[in-house]
């Protein structure tokens, strides 16, 4: 499975699918799981010609490497980065006023999937994240974005400082938050 990842939970399976911005090799879903959403993932997986298996919880625990997977993972391929410079250019041509989200020093995953979940629906355009010193796109972030890590256009820098002065160079204000600042 090199290059690939396991992404689990109805709704991060559902968007996935979606939005097409990853390939998915595999959709596994368990053999007793039922309803509407579950429908939809193998009716969508097979217009779309995604392998679909069924499978037992076990086999979908150690697929997931949790017990919160809803009875659904899916084999993905390695989430696609944009270039910084690429994000400004599209995010400027789509907004007169875009938005950029800089995330430093996050390090938990369920912290950065909750953040990207609401910058999507806020309408940002891109997140920027550190190459080092941050948590990276894992499974977790995957579930806990409910999805909308599929739609949100993120690129890894590895000097924050700079990209900020890039990053006015194009124009943008630069606005801070620290946890420790009151």
């Amino acid at each position: 499975m090199e290059g690939e990842k396991v992404i689990y939970g109805i709704y991060p399976v559902l968007e996935a699918i979606k939005s097409e911005a990853r390939n998915i090799s595999e959709i596994i879903v368990e053999y007793q799981k039922k309803g509407r959403e579950i429908n939809t993932i193998k009716t969508m997986a097979r217009n779309k010609n995604i392998k679909l298996s069924l499978g037992d919880k076990q086999r979908i625990d150690t697929f997931s490497g949790t017990l919160k997977h809803q009875g659904v993972v899916a084999i993905v391929s390695d989430m696609r980065f944009i270039e910084i410079e690429d994000l400004v250019n599209i995010s400027l041509k789509k907004s007169k006023d875009p938005i950029l989200l800089i995330l430093d020093g996050i390090t938990d995953p369920q912290n950065l999937g909750a953040i990207i979940r609401c910058a999507e629906a806020l309408g940002v355009e891109g997140v920027i994240l550190p190459k080092n010193r941050s948590v990276g796109i894992t499974p977790s972030v995957a579930r806990t974005s409910a999805g909308a890590l599929e739609y949100m256009k993120i690129a890894r820098v590895i000097n924050i400082a700079r990209t900020l002065e890039y990053l006015k160079t194009k124009g943008f204000w630069i606005v801070g938050a620290d946890e420790k600042v009151k």
